[in-house]
């Protein structure tokens, strides 16, 4: 029998989760490759790569706006936008290829992070983190993991009602073309209900550029 037509449609939040941590993991992966640099400078050059991910200006995968779950949550019809549209959270559990490095970071001396409210916040947070990293007597893979567990971890937020959500950030035409194109695309509110709510996001920045900016 012919197969049936592929018939484009949205991708489902866990596939933007898989996509998304699939991302983390070939960033992880390209950095511990990159013999151009030493290693020190690789596990920066990761912090650096996850920004351009959030950013959507990397791996060409889309960007991803930030919204604090803490005030998020206090309104209904936010928590049922995140919860059609939302990155299911947490994100840890679901990237199984962190579990040594989650089994190690109790064994290790690492610092105490506050948890970011703030797009410049969490770019320090993570510029921290690899500098953290980079600093112990650890292989690269290991070191490289590390990095991307507490990352990940820290967006995540120790406790259910805290951390980040993450919802696709693309054009409004996105979804047209891809359609057009017979590709999948990534999902976003829409509608005028939806619309009309106004969304706690961190501040409209590029995070990847601020990055830099703590070295100086």
């Amino acid at each position: 029998m012919p197969s049936r037509a592929y018939a484009p449609r949205p991708y489902t939040v866990e596939e933007y989760r898989s996509t998304f941590l699939k991302a983390v993991k070939e960033i992880a992966g390209y950095w511990v490759n990159e013999t151009r640099r030493v290693e020190p400078e690789r596990i920066s050059g990761f912090g650096f790569s996850f920004l351009n991910l959030l950013d959507g200006t990397s791996c060409g995968y889309p960007g991803s706006n930030l919204v604090p779950a803490q005030a998020a949550l206090k309104d209904d019809n936010v928590a049922r936008i995140l919860k059609t549209y939302a990155m299911p959270r947490p994100l840890l559990p679901a990237a199984p290829w962190l579990a040594g490095a989650k089994e190690q970071a109790p064994t290790l001396d690492l610092p105490v992070w506050n948890q970011p409210t703030t797009s410049k916040e969490l770019v320090k947070v993570v510029w921290d983190i690899a500098h953290a990293c980079r600093g112990l007597s650890l292989p690269l893979p290991e070191a490289m993991n590390l990095a991307a567990l507490l990352i990940l971890k820290m967006l995540d937020g120790p406790t259910s009602t805290s951390g980040f959500f993450l919802l696709p950030a693309v054009h409004e035409s996105d979804e047209e073309y891809h359609r057009d194109q017979g590709e999948n695309w990534w999902a976003m509110p829409k509608g005028e209900d939806e619309s009309a709510i106004t969304l706690v996001w961190m501040e409209p920045i590029m995070h990847h550029e601020m990055y830099h900016s703590f070295d100086e």
